[in-house]
């Protein structure tokens, strides 16, 4: 079995982050971010039943699961993790969970991004297929994934005063309320 701990850090960026699962340098995380984690690993089966499925490309392969997986209620799939993203050893916005995976076997995951503070869009769904290794093929014990998200300006209320008529001053008013009081009849 294989045992790899999963590091999801929410950020603010435009940019797509390939880092092939590895640890990338002080990113701007955002704290308090629920996401919730699904094992699919049934989805997953179930296409590699189908001869139309096999041999086709991992990228193709988490597209079509996440495709299937987003039909789906979220009572129907089998949640195994779900929490907060917070400030785990000086890097903000993470949120951890560890999985054991058979070498020769993989397991299917998709992360949902439920919530997100005000004025912080929720991140894309991924879908995390496991074991992850790096580019020599050794598996990795840390995982990281960037589920990026942008940030807005909150709306400014604009209040809006309406004026009638001419503009006076605060003694005209007056003088023109006793001239008519007194002398308009």
């Amino acid at each position: 079995m294989i045992k790899q701990a999963i590091h999801i850090q929410k950020i603010i960026s435009s940019n797509q982050i390939n880092n092939q699962g590895s640890q990338v340098a002080q990113q701007e995380g955002i704290n308090g971010a629920k996401f919730i984690v699904y094992d699919i690993t049934n989805i997953l089966e179930e296409m590699s039943q189908d001869d139309n499925e096999k041999n086709q490309s991992v990228e193709i392969i988490e597209s079509k699961l996440k495709d299937r997986a987003k039909k789906l209620s979220y009572d129907q799939l089998k949640k195994v993790a779900e929490g907060e993203t917070k400030t785990i050893d000086d890097q903000e916005g993470v949120i951890e969970f560890s999985i054991e995976v058979p070498a020769n076997k993989k397991q299917a995951y998709y992360i949902v991004n439920e919530s997100s503070p005000e004025n912080i869009s929720n991140s894309e769904d991924i879908v995390l297929l496991t074991p992850v290794s790096n580019e020599k093929g050794e598996f990795l014990t840390d995982v990281w994934l960037y589920p990026k998200s942008e940030k807005s300006e909150p709306k400014e209320e604009i209040k809006k005063v309406v004026s009638t008529g001419v503009k006076k001053n605060f003694f005209e008013n007056c003088w023109e309320f006793f001239a008519q009081l007194f002398f308009d009849n």
